[in-house]
């Protein structure tokens, strides 16, 4: 679960082939983490005794690196923070190894933007059942930007105030019931949001151009007690660059996203229908027991990527995916 590093100087050949393997071993012990137990029996073969309830995943889930290092560098730092009456104090400590002289950007601002907001609601009856149509319209200016990027889960900052930016959008939203007794909607958003680094405007890492939400229900014919529900999604994939690479290039931009969840449910009691049998039933309004696919289509939608360079110094970045289609049981219970 932790990060850890060895220091290999003495055993890495200069200008010559050098070979790194790296060992997995998710055997339990009560000095690793997660903590358990490992016995052997007589035939050889090994039970673990676990002190946890989850599955013990073993393999490397972070990137494996070689660095040179240069012979002075940063080993460590730490930064404390506390809120005063006139504002706040900052605290922190770096930890070298040579006479370096290490200095805080005492010149960085706080990250500054003007909100401009519109928005109408509105309702009316369709099919003799009522319905709502709302939308926003917003621009934000920002500025004193301090540009990041996303390298796999981590983020990079650049540490002082370079750009300046905006983010403008419309959204709509339709709200009623297509089916009667049933709470449906169906959603709209566009955006552009962008940066000017260095004279150059390029998309910011949350440039998602369009997303359409759908949620539907409906119940079995002749019946309120089973109900299916149906959520989809389709959004713009977010753009991104070389991690360490240029500042103002983002060149790239992930595969959209596209999910779709179905589920089925059944009402096991409705305080106006059913008589109360319990404590439970007693305060409940409605208790459901239900069924869900998630990711029917079993799409592989990318999260993050992972990059990795080879011998020539050419790069590759290599997807990371969401979760596939997964079921699940649910109990809800209204009060």
């Amino acid at each position: 679960f932790l990060p850890f590093d060895a220091t290999v100087t003495d055993i890495v050949r200069y200008n010559q082939y050098n070979k790194l393997a790296v060992l997995l071993n998710n055997e339990l012990n009560e000095y690793m983490l997660p903590a358990g137990n490992t016995s052997t029996l007589s035939n050889g073969k090994k039970i673990a005794a676990p002190y946890f309830d989850f599955y013990n995943y073993a393999g490397i889930h972070r990137p494996v690196k070689l660095m040179a290092l240069p012979t002075e560098r940063v080993l460590d730092y730490s930064v404390k923070h506390r809120l005063t009456a006139d504002g706040a104090e900052v605290d922190y400590t770096v930890t070298t190894n040579g006479n370096t002289v290490v200095m805080l950007n005492k010149n960085i601002k706080s990250q500054r933007s003007i909100h401009f907001l519109l928005g109408a609601d509105y309702q009316f009856r369709l099919w003799n059942r009522p319905f709502l149509f709302s939308s926003e319209m917003y621009y934000k200016y920002l500025n004193n930007l301090i540009p990041y990027n996303i390298n796999n889960i981590r983020v990079v900052y650049y540490g002082e105030n370079l750009g300046k930016g905006y983010a403008a959008g419309i959204d709509f939203k339709l709200f009623g019931e297509f089916v009667p007794g049933a709470d449906s909607w169906i959603t709209l958003s566009l955006m552009s949001t962008k940066e000017t680094i260095l004279g150059r405007s390029i998309p910011r890492p949350t440039d998602q151009r369009y997303n359409i939400s759908l949620f539907f229900t409906d119940f079995f014919p002749n019946t309120t007690r089973w109900k299916m529900t149906l959520k989809a999604a389709f959004a713009d994939g977010l753009p991104f660059g070389i991690p360490h690479g240029k500042m103002d290039e983002r060149p790239f931009r992930a595969p959209a996203y596209r999910r779709v969840d179905i589920g089925m449910s059944y009402r096991l009691y409705n305080k106006e229908e059913d008589q109360a049998r319990n404590f439970i039933t007693k305060a409940a309004k409605n208790i459901w027991v239900g069924l869900d696919v998630f990711n029917l289509l079993d799409i592989n939608n990318v999260n993050s990527y992972y990059w990795i360079t080879d011998i020539t110094n050419n790069r590759y970045a290599i997807p990371n995916y969401l979760t596939g289609r997964q079921l699940n049981v649910k109990l809800a219970v209204d009060f």
